[in-house]
């Protein structure tokens, strides 16, 4: 539900870096406009302690290690709009940037 904020419910699977000892917050992409499709995600950033947002186990690793996988979970948790990273349905977008990115970074190094 999207009213002046977002209100979630339930888990984040393999979740890269999300609330990690690295830093105090995880970014979140939820779908803010379900009937859009992917063009109704939004990204927020979520601060560690929020009431309603826990962290849950790391996960195991075969291979890249460098970056933690975790499981975040969501019970009541409100996330205010002022928390919303860029405008709403962008998520997509950023995350396809975000990816491209990463991987002309880490594609030289080997």
């Amino acid at each position: 539900m999207f009213f002046g904020g977002l209100t979630t419910d339930g888990p984040d699977l393999f979740s890269t870096n999300g609330g990690t000892p690295l830093h105090g917050l995880t970014t979140v992409v939820a779908v803010t406009d379900p009937d859009k499709g992917p063009r109704g995600l939004s990204t927020f950033v979520v601060p560690v302690g929020t009431p309603g947002f826990s962290i849950g186990s790391h996960g195991r690793k075969i291979g890249w290690r460098i970056a933690d996988s975790v499981e975040l979970f969501f019970d009541n948790c409100h996330v205010p709009a002022s928390a919303m990273v860029g405008q709403r349905g962008e998520g997509l977008r950023q995350i396809l940037t975000t990816l491209s990115i990463g991987r002309m970074r880490i594609g030289p190094s080997g």
